[in-house]
Formats: structure tokens, C-alpha cells, sequence
């Protein structure tokens, strides 16, 4: 990520930091899908979307599209069960 200096040393400050910021979207009744960030992934959307930067609002971008995605496939698979 062109941004990791910024970001917490360790995998419990960041998760610290990550679910204050959950808590205070959800206070303003802001609502918040968490994805999981694969960073191959990431870097072939990147290179895709012909991102020139690979920091915070690249992984926003990204990450919206994953949950959109995840969404979509959610909504096909409940569509597709059937009723007893």
C-alpha cells in the first residue's frame, strides 16, 4: 500500500482503531459492511481501475465494490432457494 506508513504498527492497535471507527459510524447511524481487504486482489483492481495511488480512498473504492458484489451474490443465492 502506497499509505502503510500510516498505518498502526501492530494487527491489535489497527483493530482497535477499526472498531472505534465501526462504533462511531453506527452512533451516527452510518452502516458499515466490513471487508476483508485481499491485497492481490486489491493491487489487480488497482491496476484494472488504473489507480495511480494505492491508499485510503483506492481501498474505500474497492472495498465498496467487494461489498456490493458479496451483496449480489447474497441476494441470488436467497432468490434462488425455495420455500417448504
Amino acid at each position: 500500500m502506497d499509505d502503510g506508513s500510516k498505518f498502526p504498527k501492530t494487527f491489535d492497535e489497527w483493530e482497535r482503531k477499526a472498531k472505534r471507527q465501526l462504533a462511531s459510524a453506527a452512533a451516527a447511524g452510518v452502516p458499515i459492511q466490513p471487508v476483508i481487504l485481499d491485497p492481490g486482489e486489491f493491487l489487480t483492481y488497482c491496476k484494472a481501475k488504473n489507480f495511480s495511488a494505492r491508499g485510503d480512498r483506492e481501498r474505500n473504492v474497492f472495498a465498496r465494490a467487494s461489498a456490493k458484489d458479496l451483496n449480489s451474490k447474497r441476494a441470488a443465492s436467497v432468490s434462488g432457494m425455495t420455500r417448504l
